[in-house]
């Protein structure tokens, strides 16, 4: 998933989403992100599942990793997977950034 990038200020946060289909489980394998060099993100990779129920009470969104005050760019190892993300969960990061992008491994249940 990428966050594009435009000349257009939008002075707001942006969101990076996606469901996990039913019958699969994910993992994340590699997120770079990148932040102009005049500012400092904190970034939130965050799970929420249970995404098909249509009445509260819903599951909680929770914190899976965070990354604070970074500048530049931040590339988690290669070899670190993120996860679990179980078959109809939402899984996404969230933060003001100039761009992030991650790659997602489905593996059949």
């Amino acid at each position: 998933m990428t966050i594009d990038v435009t000349g257009f200020p939008r002075g707001q946060s942006e969101v990076a989403v996606y469901s996990v289909p039913r019958g699969k489980t994910a993992y994340i394998a590699s997120v770079t992100v990148s932040v102009d060099s005049t500012k400092v993100a904190d970034i939130l990779l965050f799970k929420r599942e249970g995404i098909l129920k249509s009445a509260a009470p819903y599951d909680a969104m929770r914190s899976i990793y965070s990354l604070s005050g970074i500048v530049g760019e931040f590339v988690v190892p290669p070899k670190t997977l993120l996860g679990p993300f179980p078959e109809l969960s939402d899984i996404g990061f969230m933060g003001k950034v100039s761009q992030t992008t991650g790659e997602i491994i489905l593996i059949d249940n």
